[in-house]
């Protein structure tokens, strides 16, 4: 609606204009015209009776355009141009970082620009965010990124996980938490039109985000092809979509410092400066603590420590309280609003803010007008750290104001630090169970890793929750869930045996809760994942009997699933797991359980793939459950399991066009959904393209799937996806991969080897026959590869 209005806007100006210009031009003939003809001035007439017309239509339009202005949310896109850095803060040394960051923008789409906490990552970002909106040069042989005429940079607090920080971009973007991610998109839209964006995304610091992320990294680059999305965190971002250019920013050198501390009006001689460049280990952020001047003199040496030993216990009472609000907030915002804080019982709150500053423990931002600062996330820490009895106050009444609002992930987070007794233990226990169990549904690990962390901290919190067994059990089992979604898988075994799950014996009369049943789920899927196959279908048998008799049908039907899923991965005894998978179909029909009845339909198609076996209905009952999985609208995961398994059946039944098409399409969505199943797509495109002749294509899918899975210890993704290579180059003959036979030849026995570790024995008796080909070198390798 806006964009007509605007468009017909312009549209009547435009005509306005050209009837002003033609009355302009009747006007003069007219005086140049001694007596005008009666005609003349008829036309005279016309022209201005269209002209008064026009304009009352021009300012209808107008009216109108006003209307749909104030109609619709306003953007706050011009406002995140506003400079980020204060005029007095310079860029130091960072000219090889910056010519980097720049030449990589030149030719990659996303950049993860990663180093330590307290290197300065934020403040290169922000200065290049500046320096492309006009607000300051860059300094002298720094370059300025070409094409890029927009810079947006978001800093994001991460704790509350994905949907926090979109709430977080939109608000500021958009002026409405409660906006999507691809709204903003389309505001950036119709902003900026072509002109090529540059989006900052700092502090994406959790591994946990990544999936989320890298779905809508994916979204924003497919939709705006020219920006280029810039990543800001501690660790180098890894997406499983997209390919992510590192670019590392280390501590400074020793000149730096030096340069630093004389900005800083500090005067050292250079046995002073060496020592406290090693102390600070040149990362500029303890640069900056360690030279802050406080009642007069400069604080002693003593590296990171200083924060907790000397600065913030130092602090005059009222300032510590100011830091323990400050610290909290920025838990989950990186901008504090002193609008924020003047509702916190801060006492002289200016005067506290200018104590803070002069210590540099905050740091104000460039926009004045709305005021605020940000808080380094390292200060922040350590405040939580040494200022305890100011903390637990402070999270009390920042618990009592998120809880009123129904921000529960937020109260969950201040309940970290505040005393259980004082928000009251039922109140508290609910919370807990609404908001851990909320992000294992979602699977929102970057909440579960926080609220972990933060307890971890907190001996009162320890306590409290290991006090009672359902308590700790929920714990345990929000931790475990966190560790074995990250791919932690021994970590999260090891929390696992610390549950009350180790005092049941589980046979069909033990007495166990839900959540123990859950967490030996949990447990034996964990043992499935690292391998141990033999085990986990004993573990997933025996949970699965005790389901039967508590009345579960279906946790019963996830354990026959997990039961006939172990052995299609062990390549043994195919036609037992195709007697399970049709009994956990059944069995999850019935309870409504989706997850295992789309997986053991796949599951068994699989199977018969391999077996060459489909049965003459293989296409409707993957078309049922397609239609089924449809009208959830919530689980994109399992339709592309549904559509590798008509991709297959299509190749098999030698509709091979159709095949290719079926795993692009769900290629593509995979990239979309940053979805790990990915790699699998991927292969089973590489084993298209092979046994089609298309050696290249192959080759490159094939390694794309080996890097992966070396990557992420994968050894069913390593062990095909090698196969896949030799056989590549057996079809060729020319050895373009392996360069000879004999190289060939021990990259199949390497992947026999790595197969035979990971227990799959069906690939690892693939692999002998790989062998016994390049041996022989056919033409025509006629071997089909399946993922076990």
């Amino acid at each position: 609606m806006f964009n007509r209005l605007r468009s017909s806007a312009r549209i009547a100006v435009a005509v306005a204009g050209i009837s002003a210009l033609v009355f302009v031009a009747f006007s003069a003939y007219d005086l140049f015209q001694a007596t005008p003809s009666k005609l003349t001035s008829q036309r005279l007439t016309i022209v201005q009776v269209t002209a008064a017309s026009l304009s009352a239509a021009t300012a209808l339009t107008a009216v109108a355009l006003a209307v749909g202005q104030a109609r619709r949310p306003r953007s706050n896109l011009l406002a995140l141009q506003l400079p980020k850095l204060l005029r007095e803060d310079h860029l130091v040394n960072r000219d090889a970082e910056v010519k980097e960051l720049v030449r990589l923008m030149g030719t990659e789409r996303v950049v993860s620009c990663h180093g330590p906490r307290g290197a300065g990552k934020s403040f290169l970002l922000e200065h290049l965010t500046d320096v492309v909106n006009g607000h300051r040069r860059p300094a002298s042989g720094q370059p300025r990124p070409r094409r890029m005429s927009v810079a947006l940079y978001f800093d994001l607090a991460d704790a509350a996980g994905f949907a926090d920080i979109e709430a977080q971009i939109c608000r500021a973007a958009l002026g409405d938490a409660d906006a999507t991610w691809g709204r903003f998109i389309s505001s950036v839209d119709e902003r900026f039109g072509r002109r090529p964006v540059m989006l900052v995304l700092d502090n994406v610091n959790s591994p946990a985000l990544w999936r989320q992320l890298g779905s809508a990294a994916y979204d924003y680059c497919a939709r705006r092809r020219h920006d280029r999305l810039i990543l800001g965190s501690i660790d180098q971002v890894a997406l499983n979509n997209l390919e992510v250019a590192p670019l590392r920013v280390p501590g400074l050198d020793l000149a730096a410092t030096g340069k630093l501390v004389a900005q800083r009006g500090v005067e050292l001689d250079a046995r002073q400066l060496a020592a406290l460049h090693g102390d600070c280990q040149g990362l500029p952020l303890y640069l900056r603590l360690l030279t802050t001047r406080a009642d007069g003199a400069r604080l002693g040496v003593g590296g990171a420590a200083v924060l907790d030993q000397q600065l913030i216990p130092e602090l005059p009472a009222a300032t510590r309280t100011l830091m323990a609000y400050v610290s909290l907030f920025a838990l989950v915002t990186r901008r504090i609003s002193l609008a924020d804080l003047r509702r916190a019982p801060v006492a002289d709150l200016d005067e506290q803010l200018l104590v803070a500053g002069n210590r540099t423990l905050i740091t104000p931002l460039a926009d004045r007008d709305n005021g605020g600062f940000k808080v380094h996330d390292v200060v922040r820490d350590a405040a939580l750290r040494a200022l305890a009895p100011e903390v637990s106050e402070a999270s009390l009444f920042l618990f009592e104001r998120a809880y009123g609002r129904h921000q529960f992930e937020h109260a969950a987070l201040y309940a970290m630090f505040a005393d259980p007794e004082s928000m009251g233990v039922e109140r508290f226990d609910a919370l807990l169970t609404k908001v851990v169990g909320q992000a294992i549904k979602e699977r929102n690990y970057t909440l579960l890793g926080t609220l972990h962390d933060r307890a971890a901290d907190q001996p009162r919190i320890v306590r409290y929750l290991s006090a009672n067994p359902v308590r700790a059990d929920l714990w345990c089992r929000a931790r475990a869930t966190e560790l074995a979604g990250l791919g932690r898988y021994g970590d999260a075994e090891e929390e696992l045996l610390s549950s009350t799950i180790t005092t049941v014996r589980w046979h069909p009369s033990a007495v166990a809760t839900q959540q123990q049943s859950e967490l030996r789920f949990l447990q034996a899927d964990v043992a499935h994942l690292l391998n141990r196959y033999d085990e986990a279908a004993g573990l997933f048998g025996e949970l699965g009997e005790w389901a039967v008799s508590a009345g579960r049908p279906g946790l019963r039907a996830r354990c026959v699933w997990g039961q006939a899923h172990v052995l299609r991965h062990q390549g043994r005894d195919l036609g037992q797991a195709l007697t399970l998978f049709s009994t956990s179909t059944g069995l999850a029909d019935e309870a409504g359980e989706l997850f295992a009845k789309a997986y053991s339909i796949t599951g068994a198609t699989g199977i018969r793939v391999v077996l060459d076996a489909l049965r003459d209905d293989e296409e409707e009952t993957l078309a049922r459950l397609e239609e089924e999985i449809a009208a959830t609208s919530a689980h994109d995961g399992y339709m592309l399991e549904v559509w590798k398994s008509q991709s297959q059946v299509a190749w098999l039944r030698g509709r091979h066009g159709e095949a290719v098409d079926i795993v692009q399409a769900a290629i593509e969505r995979a990239q979309a959904l940053n979805d790990r199943l990915l790699y699998n797509l991927y292969f089973e495109r590489a084993e298209y393209a092979r046994l089609n002749g298309d050696q290249s294509s192959a080759q490159a899918d094939y390694q794309r799937v080996l890097e992966f899975g070396t990557g992420n210890r994968d050894r069913n993704l390593v062990a095909n996806a090698t196969l896949g290579l030799v056989l590549s180059d057996v079809a060729t003959g020319t050895w373009a991969h392996h360069h000879s036979p004999s190289a060939a030849r021990a990259a199949a026995l390497t992947a026999r080897a790595v197969a035979g570790q990971a227990d799959i024995q069906a690939t690892a008796a693939v692999a002998d026959r790989v062998v016994a080909l390049v041996d022989d070198a056919p033409s025509k390798p006629d071997v089909r590869l399946i993922l076990m």
